[in-house]
C-alpha cells in the first residue's frame, strides 16, 4: 500500500468519526403542520426568548419576529450579534424558553 492511499484512507476515517456528532434532519413522520407552527410562532413571538428548532436540526435561542403573511420571520440574538432568516418551510417547532 502507497503512502497516498494510507493517508487517503486515514483522512477518510477521521471525516467519518468527526460526522458522527453533526446535527440530524428531523423524519418528515415528526414535523407538525405547518398551520400549527405558524400558530405557535406568532404567539411565541410576544416572548422574549424562544427556541426555534430547524428541520435540518438546528435549534438555536433568541428572539423572534414573525410575518405571518409572507410566512417568514428573523431569530435575533442582541448578545452574541446574530440575526437568522427563515421560512416557515425550514421550521420542525418552536418553544417558549421561561
Amino acid at each position: 500500500m502507497s503512502i497516498a492511499n494510507t493517508l487517503s484512507t486515514s483522512n477518510s476515517q477521521n471525516w467519518k468519526q468527526s460526522n458522527t456528532n453533526m446535527v440530524q434532519r428531523v423524519p418528515n413522520e415528526n414535523l407538525p403542520i405547518e398551520g400549527s407552527i405558524l400558530a405557535n410562532l406568532v404567539t411565541a413571538s410576544k416572548c422574549d426568548k424562544v427556541i426555534l428548532s430547524f428541520v435540518d436540526g438546528r435549534a438555536l435561542t433568541g428572539g423572534l419576529l414573525v410575518n405571518p403573511i409572507q410566512r417568514t420571520g428573523l431569530l435575533y440574538n442582541l448578545a452574541e450579534e446574530i440575526r437568522i432568516d427563515w421560512r416557515l418551510e425550514e421550521i420542525a417547532g418552536v418553544e417558549i424558553v421561561a
